[in-house]
């Protein structure tokens, strides 16, 4: 598919297309795309990260499991990789990150941050559907399939967990505060307090420490060059200017550091747990490790067949869920 026309938000002026090799014609339309393109970048960072990764679906897990689930629960143990130093994280980024005249307001070009993160919020509503358009060029774009694939993992692992323990009242005030903090609404059908519901909700919340976090946090790919994309626009300017340019990517490289990963061995935690649950524990766990690893397998045979041309129906590689780049949480 190619776009016909572009339409300006900040003016209302809409491009199409140039039909014929016009230099000003195709010029402005450059523009439109770069329009575009820092549109789509300041969009996702600042609502899809930041907000929805980071400040709602992490603090959630993390502040429930800490403030419902005793510190000796089966739960809570179990979910500590994918919370590891989420406090931490979220509260550095609360301090430099996105305050007033912190760094994100010096990297975008709004009068106060604040008040973008807080609007974003109002607008905000719990969503577990990921990949919306399911099989849409699949070919070339395999995210529907990858993380299909990760979820069943992952969904897996979550429903051997919550063998382990009892629907009691405090596993259910636990979900009762978490679908609330989740901003969860009635049409959802996750108010229900039932244990598929909690199997639902604690498998999508793996999943954006992880999957989803790496894939919407991941900016340092379009970082290479300044006329890539950006997070500022300058009327005819196809690039990001110079300083723009040079904040950005130390916002890229500050926030970028590496986090313990997905296929670190966590198993130690669990010779926390009491006695009779430690092996069927340590048995879910493997197993769902193993289930890990051959997927991070199955996409690098995937991505070398594209290298040397025995898979020439992807034309890029993407490898963005393979569970061997993943942290186990949300990273800096």
């Amino acid at each position: 598919y190619m776009p016909c026309c572009i339409k300006l938000g900040y003016n209302g002026e809409t491009i199409n297309r140039p039909q014929s090799q016009d230099p000003a014609s195709e010029r402005k339309w450059e523009f439109a795309k770069w329009v575009w393109k820092v549109s789509v970048f300041t969009y996702v960072t600042l609502r899809d990260h930041l907000l929805s990764t980071h400040l709602i679906k992490s603090n959630a897990l993390v502040e429930c499991s800490r403030n419902k689930l005793p510190i000796d629960h089966v739960l809570r143990t179990i979910l500590k990789p994918f919370t590891f130093q989420t406090i931490y994280i979220n509260s550095l980024a609360g301090r430099t990150l996105f305050c007033k005249n912190g760094l994100a307001a010096r990297v975008w070009a709004f009068e106060d941050i604040t008040v973008v993160l807080n609007d974003l919020h109002e607008q905000y509503s719990y969503d577990d559907k990921f990949v919306k358009l399911e099989g849409e060029n699949e070919a070339h774009f395999p995210i529907g399939k990858d993380y299909a694939k990760l979820r069943k993992i992952v969904q897996s692992y979550v429903e051997d967990t919550l063998s382990l323990i009892d629907f009691d009242d405090t596993v259910k005030s636990f979900y009762k505060d978490l679908v609330k903090k989740l901003k969860v609404t009635r049409e959802s059908g996750l108010l229900a307090c039932n244990i598929q519901n909690l199997q639902r909700v604690l498998t999508h919340l793996i999943i954006n420490g992880t999957g989803i976090h790496e894939y919407v946090g991941h900016i340092s790919d379009y970082q290479d060059f300044p006329s890539l994309t950006g997070a500022k626009i300058v009327q005819d300017l196809l690039r990001e200017p110079t300083q723009s340019y040079a904040i950005n990517t130390a916002l890229t490289t500050s926030t970028g550091i590496i986090q313990p990963k997905l296929l670190d061995d966590w198993i130690s935690l669990l010779d926390r747990l009491p006695s009779g649950q430690v092996r069927s524990a340590k048995r879910h766990y493997a197993d769902f490790k193993n289930k890990l690893v051959q997927m991070s397998i199955d996409i690098k045979n995937r991505e070398r067949a594209i290298e040397d041309g025995r898979n020439t129906a992807q034309a890029f590689p993407f490898p963005y869920f393979s569970p061997e780049r993943l942290e186990a949480a949300v990273s800096k």
